[in-house]
């Protein structure tokens, strides 16, 4: 498996990925689709950036991240996600951890990601965890009433 650059010719299968993760609603797949767009028109960009887990021609999971507008040297990750049939492959991590070393090489001092508080997405932030991240805000009631946003950062 290798983790490159996301081309056109994977962008059914990212989306598919989105479909069936069971954590994307549905106004987040059309976001997806639409930065894929973007990113693919736009070269010269560097606050949307996707990257895929590629295992021989197969896509098993994609990374969207980048500089955050009107920072100095903050990146954000925007979304990772691996196909459900390959989870606990290590995919996430080769992904995350890309996105690390990049972000490092274009200068960014720190990595920062939101996530929900929510149950269904408990995985996730363990995965965080897991990954050196560490909680810095929460803000309450963001995502709906019950719903607060955990903002996660990691020096690099």
């Amino acid at each position: 498996m290798i983790v490159r650059p996301t081309v056109a010719s994977d962008t059914d299968s990212i989306l598919a990925i989105v479909e069936q993760g069971g954590v994307f609603n549905d106004e987040e797949a059309v976001v997806v689709g639409e930065l894929l767009d973007y990113y693919y028109r736009h070269d010269e960009q560097d606050e949307y950036l996707f990257l895929t887990a590629d295992d021989d021609g197969r896509v098993l999971g994609f990374a969207c991240y980048g500089r955050i507008a009107l920072t100095r040297r903050n990146y954000e990750l925007n979304w990772i996600a691996t196909d459900p049939y390959a989870r606990r492959g290590g995919i996430g991590s080769a992904l995350l951890q890309t996105v690390e070393a990049l972000s490092r090489q274009r200068g960014a001092r720190y990595l920062n990601l939101e996530t929900s508080s929510l149950e269904p997405y408990a995985a996730a932030r363990a995965f965080y965890d897991r990954h050196g991240y560490l909680v810095v805000a929460r803000i309450v009631d963001y995502y709906d009433d019950g719903d607060d946003m955990l903002i996660y950062r990691k020096a690099l």
